[in-house]
Protein backbone atom coordinates (compact mmCIF):
# COMPACT_ATOMS: atom_id res chain seq x y z
CA UNK A 1 0.00 0.00 0.00
CA UNK A 2 1.04 3.31 -0.27
CA UNK A 3 0.31 7.17 1.18
CA UNK A 4 -2.45 7.64 -1.04
CA UNK A 5 -4.47 4.72 -0.76
CA UNK A 6 -3.69 5.07 3.20
CA UNK A 7 -5.58 8.60 3.16
CA UNK A 8 -8.39 7.48 0.52
CA UNK A 9 -9.30 4.52 3.20
CA UNK A 10 -12.58 5.30 4.93
CA UNK A 11 -11.03 2.91 7.76
CA UNK A 12 -7.03 1.18 7.50
CA UNK A 13 -8.19 -1.50 9.41
CA UNK A 14 -10.21 -3.53 6.45
CA UNK A 15 -7.02 -3.29 4.36
CA UNK A 16 -4.92 -5.57 6.58
CA UNK A 17 -4.81 -9.11 7.28
CA UNK A 18 -5.56 -10.45 10.62
CA UNK A 19 -2.45 -11.35 11.84
CA UNK A 20 -1.07 -7.65 10.67
CA UNK A 21 -3.87 -6.30 13.34
CA UNK A 22 -2.70 -8.11 15.97
CA UNK A 23 0.62 -7.14 15.47
CA UNK A 24 -0.47 -3.60 15.60
CA UNK A 25 -2.85 -4.03 18.80
CA UNK A 26 0.19 -5.85 20.40
CA UNK A 27 2.56 -2.84 19.59
CA UNK A 28 0.22 -0.42 20.48
CA UNK A 29 -0.46 -1.93 24.39
CA UNK A 30 3.25 -2.40 24.45
CA UNK A 31 3.94 1.21 24.13
CA UNK A 32 0.79 1.94 26.75
CA UNK A 33 1.94 -0.57 28.89
CA UNK A 34 5.34 1.38 28.68
CA UNK A 35 3.79 4.42 29.39
CA UNK A 36 1.51 3.32 32.26
CA UNK A 37 4.91 2.18 33.94
CA UNK A 38 6.79 4.90 33.63
CA UNK A 39 4.38 7.36 35.51
CA UNK A 40 3.37 4.77 38.02
CA UNK A 41 4.31 7.17 40.97
CA UNK A 42 2.67 9.98 39.59
CA UNK A 43 -0.72 8.10 39.32
CA UNK A 44 0.06 6.94 42.69
CA UNK A 45 0.29 10.88 44.02
CA UNK A 46 -2.45 12.05 41.63
CA UNK A 47 -4.57 9.73 43.73
CA UNK A 48 -3.46 10.61 46.93
CA UNK A 49 -4.32 14.27 45.91
CA UNK A 50 -7.80 13.37 45.34
CA UNK A 51 -8.49 12.26 48.39
CA UNK A 52 -7.12 15.09 49.96
CA UNK A 53 -9.25 17.51 48.01
CA UNK A 54 -12.16 15.65 47.95
CA UNK A 55 -11.82 14.92 51.82
CA UNK A 56 -12.19 11.36 51.11
CA UNK A 57 -13.24 10.37 55.10
CA UNK A 58 -11.56 6.46 56.01
CA UNK A 59 -11.85 4.50 59.45
CA UNK A 60 -8.93 5.15 61.38
CA UNK A 61 -7.54 2.23 63.75
CA UNK A 62 -5.26 4.24 65.57
CA UNK A 63 -4.10 5.22 68.25
CA UNK A 64 -7.94 3.56 68.59
CA UNK A 65 -10.37 2.91 66.70
CA UNK A 66 -12.52 5.64 65.51
CA UNK A 67 -9.88 8.18 65.96
CA UNK A 68 -10.89 11.24 64.51
CA UNK A 69 -9.68 11.71 60.68
CA UNK A 70 -10.79 14.92 59.64
CA UNK A 71 -9.43 16.27 56.23
CA UNK A 72 -9.09 20.02 56.21
CA UNK A 73 -10.24 21.56 52.91
CA UNK A 74 -7.46 23.74 52.29
CA UNK A 75 -6.93 21.95 48.13
CA UNK A 76 -10.43 22.00 48.30
CA UNK A 77 -10.62 25.72 49.10
CA UNK A 78 -7.40 26.37 46.65
CA UNK A 79 -9.05 24.87 43.91
CA UNK A 80 -12.86 26.51 44.00
CA UNK A 81 -10.39 29.88 44.84
CA UNK A 82 -8.56 29.18 41.40
CA UNK A 83 -11.64 28.46 39.67
CA UNK A 84 -13.59 31.25 40.50
CA UNK A 85 -11.31 33.47 39.32
CA UNK A 86 -9.97 32.05 36.18
CA UNK A 87 -13.05 31.15 34.52
CA UNK A 88 -14.38 34.98 34.26
CA UNK A 89 -10.85 35.89 33.49
CA UNK A 90 -10.59 33.56 30.24
CA UNK A 91 -14.24 33.92 29.07
CA UNK A 92 -14.83 37.17 30.15
CA UNK A 93 -18.03 37.97 28.08
CA UNK A 94 -20.02 36.23 25.96
CA UNK A 95 -17.54 36.72 23.32
CA UNK A 96 -15.02 33.87 23.74
CA UNK A 97 -13.08 34.30 20.31
CA UNK A 98 -11.75 38.06 19.21
CA UNK A 99 -10.33 39.36 16.77
CA UNK A 100 -6.31 39.49 16.65
CA UNK A 101 -4.05 41.90 14.81
CA UNK A 102 -5.12 42.13 11.18
CA UNK A 103 -2.18 44.13 9.61
CA UNK A 104 -2.19 46.93 7.01
CA UNK A 105 -6.16 47.17 5.76
CA UNK A 106 -7.01 50.22 4.13
CA UNK A 107 -9.66 48.46 2.44
CA UNK A 108 -11.38 47.00 5.68
CA UNK A 109 -11.56 43.32 3.90
CA UNK A 110 -9.49 41.68 6.28
CA UNK A 111 -11.23 43.68 9.49
CA UNK A 112 -14.44 42.32 7.84
CA UNK A 113 -13.68 39.12 7.26
CA UNK A 114 -11.86 38.12 10.45
CA UNK A 115 -15.01 39.95 12.42
CA UNK A 116 -17.07 37.28 10.32
CA UNK A 117 -15.00 34.61 11.40
CA UNK A 118 -15.12 35.48 15.28
CA UNK A 119 -18.95 35.47 15.70
CA UNK A 120 -19.17 32.52 13.73
CA UNK A 121 -17.16 30.39 16.35
CA UNK A 122 -18.39 32.60 19.35
CA UNK A 123 -21.75 30.95 17.55
CA UNK A 124 -20.35 27.62 17.63
CA UNK A 125 -18.56 27.83 21.56
CA UNK A 126 -21.58 29.06 23.20
CA UNK A 127 -24.19 27.56 20.91
CA UNK A 128 -23.38 25.22 18.36
CA UNK A 129 -20.88 23.27 20.72
CA UNK A 130 -23.46 23.23 23.66
CA UNK A 131 -20.77 21.34 25.73
CA UNK A 132 -17.62 23.53 25.31
CA UNK A 133 -18.28 26.10 28.42
CA UNK A 134 -19.00 23.64 31.34
CA UNK A 135 -16.14 21.13 30.06
CA UNK A 136 -13.93 24.28 29.99
CA UNK A 137 -15.36 24.90 33.29
CA UNK A 138 -15.09 21.56 35.11
CA UNK A 139 -11.15 21.48 33.80
CA UNK A 140 -10.47 24.95 35.49
CA UNK A 141 -11.41 23.00 38.83
CA UNK A 142 -9.53 19.77 37.79
CA UNK A 143 -6.61 21.71 37.16
CA UNK A 144 -5.51 23.45 40.35
CA UNK A 145 -5.58 20.21 41.59
CA UNK A 146 -3.69 18.17 38.88
CA UNK A 147 -1.38 20.54 37.25
CA UNK A 148 -2.63 19.58 33.75
CA UNK A 149 -5.60 18.82 32.25
CA UNK A 150 -6.43 18.09 28.55
CA UNK A 151 -9.11 19.40 25.63
CA UNK A 152 -9.24 17.29 22.66
CA UNK A 153 -10.71 18.72 19.84
CA UNK A 154 -12.16 16.77 17.01
CA UNK A 155 -14.83 16.44 14.01
CA UNK A 156 -17.78 14.05 15.34
CA UNK A 157 -19.75 12.74 12.13
CA UNK A 158 -22.60 11.49 13.98
CA UNK A 159 -23.20 15.07 15.65
CA UNK A 160 -22.30 17.06 12.60
CA UNK A 161 -19.94 19.26 14.38
CA UNK A 162 -16.62 20.03 16.44
CA UNK A 163 -16.28 18.33 19.75
CA UNK A 164 -13.90 20.04 22.39
CA UNK A 165 -14.23 17.74 25.20
CA UNK A 166 -12.02 17.82 28.44
CA UNK A 167 -9.71 14.96 29.67
CA UNK A 168 -8.03 14.25 32.31
CA UNK A 169 -4.49 13.01 32.90
CA UNK A 170 -5.63 10.06 33.59
CA UNK A 171 -7.32 9.11 31.31
CA UNK A 172 -4.79 10.59 28.55
CA UNK A 173 -1.50 8.53 29.50
CA UNK A 174 1.62 10.41 28.20
CA UNK A 175 4.90 8.80 28.52
CA UNK A 176 6.32 10.55 32.11
CA UNK A 177 9.73 11.51 30.24
CA UNK A 178 8.32 12.67 27.15
CA UNK A 179 9.56 15.86 25.30
CA UNK A 180 6.11 17.22 24.25
CA UNK A 181 2.18 16.26 23.83
CA UNK A 182 2.70 17.03 19.80
CA UNK A 183 5.95 14.70 19.25
CA UNK A 184 4.90 12.16 21.85
CA UNK A 185 2.80 8.86 21.63
CA UNK A 186 -0.48 8.51 23.59
CA UNK A 187 -3.19 6.78 24.66
CA UNK A 188 -6.85 7.70 25.40
CA UNK A 189 -8.69 5.32 28.07
CA UNK A 190 -12.36 5.20 26.86
CA UNK A 191 -15.08 2.78 28.64
CA UNK A 192 -17.61 2.19 26.32
CA UNK A 193 -20.25 -0.40 26.22
CA UNK A 194 -21.83 -2.80 23.44
CA UNK A 195 -23.66 -0.60 22.18
CA UNK A 196 -21.77 2.25 21.58
CA UNK A 197 -19.25 0.05 19.86
CA UNK A 198 -21.98 -1.25 17.70
CA UNK A 199 -22.92 1.82 16.66
CA UNK A 200 -19.58 2.75 15.25
CA UNK A 201 -19.94 -0.51 13.18
CA UNK A 202 -23.44 0.38 11.88
CA UNK A 203 -22.18 3.38 10.93
CA UNK A 204 -19.26 2.51 9.04
CA UNK A 205 -16.75 3.87 11.27
CA UNK A 206 -15.79 0.68 12.81
CA UNK A 207 -14.84 -2.54 12.16
CA UNK A 208 -16.66 -5.74 12.33
CA UNK A 209 -16.03 -7.92 15.58
CA UNK A 210 -16.34 -11.50 16.77
CA UNK A 211 -18.22 -10.94 19.97
CA UNK A 212 -18.47 -14.72 20.39
CA UNK A 213 -14.47 -14.34 20.78
CA UNK A 214 -14.75 -10.75 22.90
CA UNK A 215 -17.10 -11.95 25.16
CA UNK A 216 -18.65 -10.06 28.10
CA UNK A 217 -16.57 -7.43 30.04
CA UNK A 218 -14.88 -8.82 33.03
CA UNK A 219 -14.15 -7.19 36.26
CA UNK A 220 -11.37 -7.08 39.43
CA UNK A 221 -8.76 -7.07 36.75
CA UNK A 222 -6.86 -3.83 38.28
CA UNK A 223 -4.11 -3.30 40.65
CA UNK A 224 -4.69 -1.51 44.07
CA UNK A 225 -3.47 1.65 42.54
CA UNK A 226 -5.29 1.36 39.47
CA UNK A 227 -8.47 0.51 40.96
CA UNK A 228 -8.38 3.43 43.37
CA UNK A 229 -7.71 5.74 40.86
CA UNK A 230 -10.08 3.91 38.46
CA UNK A 231 -13.01 4.49 41.64
CA UNK A 232 -12.37 8.28 41.51
CA UNK A 233 -12.60 8.86 37.84
CA UNK A 234 -15.39 6.81 37.17
CA UNK A 235 -13.63 4.19 36.09
CA UNK A 236 -14.40 1.27 38.62
CA UNK A 237 -16.19 -1.58 37.55
CA UNK A 238 -19.98 -3.26 39.15
CA UNK A 239 -18.79 -6.41 40.71
CA UNK A 240 -21.18 -8.40 38.13
CA UNK A 241 -20.90 -7.26 34.05
CA UNK A 242 -24.16 -6.13 32.34
CA UNK A 243 -25.50 -4.57 29.31
CA UNK A 244 -24.05 -1.59 31.00
CA UNK A 245 -20.74 -2.70 31.66
CA UNK A 246 -18.06 -0.76 29.30
CA UNK A 247 -15.44 -2.58 27.35
CA UNK A 248 -11.59 -0.81 27.89
CA UNK A 249 -10.97 0.80 24.70
CA UNK A 250 -8.20 2.64 24.01
CA UNK A 251 -7.25 5.12 21.40
CA UNK A 252 -3.81 5.05 20.44
CA UNK A 253 -2.08 7.95 18.51
CA UNK A 254 1.14 6.90 17.68
CA UNK A 255 3.27 6.29 14.55
CA UNK A 256 3.63 3.25 12.36
CA UNK A 257 5.40 1.80 8.94
CA UNK A 258 2.28 0.59 7.02
CA UNK A 259 3.50 1.61 3.64
CA UNK A 260 6.49 -0.06 4.57
CA UNK A 261 9.25 2.72 3.16
CA UNK A 262 11.21 2.41 6.29
CA UNK A 263 9.39 5.64 7.70
CA UNK A 264 6.90 5.58 10.30
CA UNK A 265 3.44 7.77 9.68
CA UNK A 266 1.18 9.35 12.49
CA UNK A 267 -1.96 6.76 12.99
CA UNK A 268 -4.81 6.78 15.42
CA UNK A 269 -5.17 3.14 16.58
CA UNK A 270 -8.25 2.09 18.02
CA UNK A 271 -8.48 -1.36 19.85
CA UNK A 272 -10.03 -3.24 22.52
CA UNK A 273 -7.63 -3.87 25.41
CA UNK A 274 -8.51 -7.07 26.52
CA UNK A 275 -8.87 -8.58 23.26
CA UNK A 276 -6.40 -6.06 21.53
CA UNK A 277 -9.67 -5.96 18.47
CA UNK A 278 -8.60 -3.74 16.61
CA UNK A 279 -11.88 -1.13 15.28
CA UNK A 280 -10.42 1.41 13.58
CA UNK A 281 -7.00 2.43 12.16
CA UNK A 282 -7.10 6.36 10.53
CA UNK A 283 -4.22 8.76 9.72
CA UNK A 284 -3.89 11.54 11.89
CA UNK A 285 -1.91 13.43 8.70
CA UNK A 286 -3.30 14.57 5.26
CA UNK A 287 -1.79 15.51 1.99
CA UNK A 288 -0.84 18.95 2.86
CA UNK A 289 1.24 17.37 6.47
CA UNK A 290 3.66 15.81 4.07
CA UNK A 291 6.62 17.88 3.61
CA UNK A 292 8.68 16.85 0.54
CA UNK A 293 12.07 18.13 -1.33
CA UNK A 294 11.32 20.44 -4.71
CA UNK A 295 12.79 19.42 -7.33
CA UNK A 296 12.84 21.78 -10.81
CA UNK A 297 10.41 20.09 -12.79
CA UNK A 298 8.15 20.22 -10.50
CA UNK A 299 7.55 16.43 -9.92
CA UNK A 300 6.97 14.61 -6.57
CA UNK A 301 10.48 14.74 -4.63
CA UNK A 302 11.71 12.51 -1.58
CA UNK A 303 9.65 12.23 2.01
CA UNK A 304 11.29 14.64 4.41
CA UNK A 305 8.36 14.36 6.96
CA UNK A 306 5.37 14.16 7.72
CA UNK A 307 3.43 16.75 10.57
CA UNK A 308 0.78 14.47 12.55
CA UNK A 309 -2.31 16.77 13.13
CA UNK A 310 -2.95 16.73 17.00
CA UNK A 311 -6.12 16.79 18.27
CA UNK A 312 -5.38 17.87 22.13
CA UNK A 313 -3.83 20.03 24.20
CA UNK A 314 -2.21 20.74 27.63
CA UNK A 315 -3.64 22.73 30.08
CA UNK A 316 -0.72 23.14 32.51
CA UNK A 317 -0.65 25.24 35.73
CA UNK A 318 3.12 25.84 36.83
CA UNK A 319 6.04 24.18 34.48
CA UNK A 320 7.82 21.55 36.44
CA UNK A 321 11.10 23.27 37.44
CA UNK A 322 12.92 19.97 36.54
CA UNK A 323 11.94 19.89 32.57
CA UNK A 324 9.20 17.10 33.08
CA UNK A 325 6.20 16.99 30.86
CA UNK A 326 3.84 15.99 33.55
CA UNK A 327 3.70 20.16 35.12
CA UNK A 328 3.09 20.68 38.57
CA UNK A 329 -0.17 22.14 40.65
CA UNK A 330 -1.19 22.39 44.13
CA UNK A 331 -1.57 18.90 44.53
CA UNK A 332 2.17 18.71 44.40
CA UNK A 333 2.34 21.88 46.27
CA UNK A 334 0.18 21.92 48.97
CA UNK A 335 -0.38 18.17 50.01
CA UNK A 336 2.26 18.19 52.34
CA UNK A 337 1.46 20.97 54.10
CA UNK A 338 -2.02 19.82 54.13
CA UNK A 339 -1.28 16.58 55.31
CA UNK A 340 0.34 18.45 58.26
CA UNK A 341 -2.83 20.23 59.31
CA UNK A 342 -4.67 17.15 58.96
CA UNK A 343 -2.82 15.73 61.23
CA UNK A 344 -2.34 18.25 63.72
CA UNK A 345 -5.95 18.48 63.95
CA UNK A 346 -6.72 14.95 64.55
CA UNK A 347 -4.16 14.80 67.28
CA UNK A 348 -5.63 18.25 69.13
CA UNK A 349 -9.07 16.41 68.73
CA UNK A 350 -7.80 12.88 70.18
CA UNK A 351 -5.86 14.57 72.82
CA UNK A 352 -9.20 16.73 73.83
CA UNK A 353 -11.31 13.63 73.38
CA UNK A 354 -8.99 11.44 75.51
CA UNK A 355 -9.24 14.33 78.44
CA UNK A 356 -12.97 14.54 78.46
CA UNK A 357 -13.51 10.64 78.10
CA UNK A 358 -12.65 8.75 81.86
CA UNK A 359 -10.39 5.61 80.75
CA UNK A 360 -7.49 4.15 82.93
CA UNK A 361 -6.55 1.07 85.26
CA UNK A 362 -8.69 -0.95 87.49
CA UNK A 363 -7.29 -2.60 90.68
CA UNK A 364 -8.16 -6.29 91.36
CA UNK A 365 -8.88 -5.38 94.84
CA UNK A 366 -12.55 -4.49 93.68
CA UNK A 367 -15.48 -6.62 93.83
CA UNK A 368 -17.65 -6.30 90.29
CA UNK A 369 -18.29 -7.61 87.55
CA UNK A 370 -15.16 -8.23 85.22
CA UNK A 371 -15.38 -6.92 81.07
CA UNK A 372 -15.80 -3.61 79.73
CA UNK A 373 -18.82 -1.21 81.26
CA UNK A 374 -19.94 2.32 81.16
CA UNK A 375 -21.07 4.87 82.44
CA UNK A 376 -24.03 7.15 81.81
CA UNK A 377 -25.93 10.13 83.13
CA UNK A 378 -28.42 9.24 86.43
CA UNK A 379 -26.66 5.90 86.82
CA UNK A 380 -25.69 4.46 89.74
CA UNK A 381 -23.81 0.66 89.74
CA UNK A 382 -23.83 -1.59 93.01
CA UNK A 383 -20.79 -2.58 93.91
CA UNK A 384 -19.45 -4.75 96.99
CA UNK A 385 -17.04 -2.78 97.68
CA UNK A 386 -16.69 0.56 100.09
CA UNK A 387 -16.02 3.39 98.69
CA UNK A 388 -12.59 4.14 99.79
CA UNK A 389 -11.94 0.93 98.35
CA UNK A 390 -13.53 2.10 94.84
CA UNK A 391 -11.72 5.04 95.17
CA UNK A 392 -7.80 3.50 95.59
CA UNK A 393 -8.87 0.96 92.85
CA UNK A 394 -9.74 3.48 90.09
CA UNK A 395 -6.42 5.21 88.76
CA UNK A 396 -7.49 7.31 85.68
CA UNK A 397 -5.10 7.60 82.45
CA UNK A 398 -2.92 10.55 82.92
CA UNK A 399 -3.95 12.85 79.83
CA UNK A 400 -3.28 16.19 78.72
CA UNK A 401 -5.38 19.14 76.85
CA UNK A 402 -4.64 19.95 73.24
CA UNK A 403 -1.18 21.47 73.22
CA UNK A 404 -1.57 25.33 71.94
CA UNK A 405 2.00 24.68 70.57
CA UNK A 406 0.49 22.10 68.27
CA UNK A 407 -2.30 24.17 67.74
CA UNK A 408 0.75 27.15 66.66
CA UNK A 409 2.18 24.91 64.40
CA UNK A 410 -1.50 23.98 62.83
CA UNK A 411 -1.94 27.90 62.41
CA UNK A 412 0.91 28.43 60.50
CA UNK A 413 0.96 25.36 58.10
CA UNK A 414 -1.92 27.10 56.99
CA UNK A 415 -1.08 30.26 56.66
CA UNK A 416 1.95 29.11 54.37
CA UNK A 417 -0.75 26.75 52.71
CA UNK A 418 -2.93 29.84 51.87
CA UNK A 419 0.19 31.88 50.62
CA UNK A 420 1.23 29.46 48.33
CA UNK A 421 -2.37 28.83 46.26
CA UNK A 422 -3.08 32.63 47.08
CA UNK A 423 -6.26 31.47 49.00
CA UNK A 424 -5.55 34.26 51.86
CA UNK A 425 -8.10 35.70 53.74
CA UNK A 426 -7.93 39.60 50.96
CA UNK A 427 -8.59 37.55 48.31
CA UNK A 428 -11.42 34.94 49.17
CA UNK A 429 -13.74 38.26 50.09
CA UNK A 430 -12.61 39.03 53.97
CA UNK A 431 -12.25 42.59 54.66
CA UNK A 432 -8.93 43.41 55.94
CA UNK A 433 -7.83 44.90 59.18
CA UNK A 434 -9.99 48.16 60.07
CA UNK A 435 -7.32 50.87 59.96
CA UNK A 436 -5.92 49.67 56.67
CA UNK A 437 -5.82 51.96 54.26
CA UNK A 438 -7.65 51.42 50.77
CA UNK A 439 -4.36 52.12 48.94
CA UNK A 440 -2.45 49.64 50.54
CA UNK A 441 -5.27 47.19 50.50
CA UNK A 442 -5.44 47.44 46.87
CA UNK A 443 -1.07 47.49 46.70
CA UNK A 444 -1.11 44.13 48.48
CA UNK A 445 -4.01 43.02 45.78
CA UNK A 446 -2.01 43.60 43.34
CA UNK A 447 1.40 41.88 44.76
CA UNK A 448 -0.62 39.16 45.36
CA UNK A 449 -2.00 38.75 41.75
CA UNK A 450 1.37 38.60 39.98
CA UNK A 451 1.15 34.78 40.36
CA UNK A 452 -2.23 34.32 39.46
CA UNK A 453 -1.31 36.78 36.10
CA UNK A 454 1.06 34.63 35.09
CA UNK A 455 -0.65 31.54 35.08
CA UNK A 456 -3.48 33.65 33.48
CA UNK A 457 -1.15 34.29 30.33
CA UNK A 458 -0.25 30.89 30.00
CA UNK A 459 -3.82 29.74 30.04
CA UNK A 460 -4.87 31.80 27.84
CA UNK A 461 -1.63 31.00 25.75
CA UNK A 462 -3.23 27.64 25.38
CA UNK A 463 -6.84 28.63 25.03
CA UNK A 464 -5.66 30.53 22.02
CA UNK A 465 -3.87 27.14 20.51
CA UNK A 466 -7.45 25.41 21.54
CA UNK A 467 -9.34 27.64 19.08
CA UNK A 468 -6.54 27.02 16.66
CA UNK A 469 -7.23 23.45 16.73
CA UNK A 470 -11.30 24.76 15.90
CA UNK A 471 -9.88 27.31 13.32
CA UNK A 472 -8.28 24.75 11.36
CA UNK A 473 -11.29 22.10 12.16
CA UNK A 474 -13.59 24.50 10.17
CA UNK A 475 -11.62 24.73 7.17
CA UNK A 476 -11.43 21.42 6.95
CA UNK A 477 -14.81 20.54 7.35
CA UNK A 478 -16.23 23.42 4.94
CA UNK A 479 -13.83 22.39 2.25
CA UNK A 480 -15.25 18.74 2.23
CA UNK A 481 -17.34 20.07 -0.70
CA UNK A 482 -21.34 17.93 -0.61
CA UNK A 483 -20.08 15.96 2.63
CA UNK A 484 -20.27 18.70 4.61
CA UNK A 485 -23.12 20.33 2.85
CA UNK A 486 -25.84 18.63 5.94
CA UNK A 487 -23.65 19.57 8.54
CA UNK A 488 -24.45 21.88 11.42
CA UNK A 489 -21.04 23.79 11.12
CA UNK A 490 -21.83 24.40 6.85
CA UNK A 491 -25.02 25.61 8.07
CA UNK A 492 -23.98 28.23 10.78
CA UNK A 493 -21.28 29.08 8.50
CA UNK A 494 -23.71 30.03 5.88
CA UNK A 495 -25.52 32.76 8.57
CA UNK A 496 -22.19 34.38 9.14
CA UNK A 497 -21.54 34.00 5.52
CA UNK A 498 -17.88 32.48 5.95
CA UNK A 499 -15.76 29.93 3.70
CA UNK A 500 -13.44 27.51 3.87
CA UNK A 501 -11.42 29.75 2.44
CA UNK A 502 -11.54 31.92 5.01
CA UNK A 503 -10.64 29.40 7.17
CA UNK A 504 -6.99 28.70 5.46
CA UNK A 505 -4.08 28.90 7.48
CA UNK A 506 -2.88 31.96 6.13
CA UNK A 507 -6.06 33.84 7.97
CA UNK A 508 -5.28 32.88 11.95
CA UNK A 509 -6.29 36.46 12.65
CA UNK A 510 -8.52 35.25 15.85
CA UNK A 511 -7.51 35.00 19.54
CA UNK A 512 -8.93 35.14 22.57
CA UNK A 513 -11.35 37.99 23.80
CA UNK A 514 -9.43 37.47 27.44
CA UNK A 515 -6.96 40.22 27.62
CA UNK A 516 -3.48 39.05 28.44
CA UNK A 517 -2.48 41.38 31.04
CA UNK A 518 -5.91 41.61 32.93
CA UNK A 519 -6.65 38.49 35.12
CA UNK A 520 -8.68 39.77 37.65
CA UNK A 521 -11.89 41.93 37.29
CA UNK A 522 -10.03 44.17 39.85
CA UNK A 523 -7.53 45.27 37.07
CA UNK A 524 -10.24 45.53 34.38
CA UNK A 525 -11.80 48.02 36.60
CA UNK A 526 -8.36 49.94 36.92
CA UNK A 527 -7.60 50.10 33.70
CA UNK A 528 -11.33 51.29 32.53
CA UNK A 529 -10.51 53.77 35.33
CA UNK A 530 -7.43 55.08 33.82
CA UNK A 531 -8.61 55.67 30.53
CA UNK A 532 -11.49 57.56 31.47
CA UNK A 533 -8.91 59.86 33.59
CA UNK A 534 -6.78 60.27 30.50
CA UNK A 535 -10.16 61.35 28.38
CA UNK A 536 -10.92 64.12 31.11
CA UNK A 537 -7.93 64.99 31.37
CA UNK A 538 -7.19 65.72 27.67
CA UNK A 539 -10.70 67.45 27.02
CA UNK A 540 -11.58 65.14 24.38
CA UNK A 541 -15.03 64.58 25.96
CA UNK A 542 -15.53 68.45 25.98
CA UNK A 543 -13.92 68.91 21.97
CA UNK A 544 -16.64 66.44 21.07
CA UNK A 545 -19.44 68.56 22.42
Amino acid sequence: MNITDLLEADNIAGLLSEKELADIAEEAKQAYDLDRESRSDWEEAYGNWLDMTLQKIEVKTKPWPGAANIKYPQMTQAALQFNARALPALIPNSEPVGVGKVGPDLSGGKTKMATAIAGHMNYQLTTEMEEWESEFDTLLMALPVSGMEYKKVYYDSVKGRNVSRHVTPFHLVVNYYADSLAESRKTEIHKWNKNKIIEGIASGKFEEVDWEKIGEPTTGKLSDTEEDNAERVGRREPSKADSSTGYVVLEYHGWLDLDDDGYAEPYIVTYMEESLTVLEIVPRYTVNSIVRTQTIDGSEGNLISIIADESYVKYGLIPNPDGSFYDIGFGNLLYPINAVVNTAINMMLDAGASSIMNSGFLGRGIKMRGGMFTMAPNTWMSVNTSGDDIRKSFVPMPTKEPSMVLYQLMAYMVEAGQKLSGTTDIFTGEMPGQNTKSGVTQAVRDEGQKVFTAIHKRLRRVLKAELGLLFSLNGQVLGAGQVAASTKIAKSAAIFEVTAEMYSADNMIIQPSADPNIAIKEQRMQKDLTVYQMISESGIGDKAE
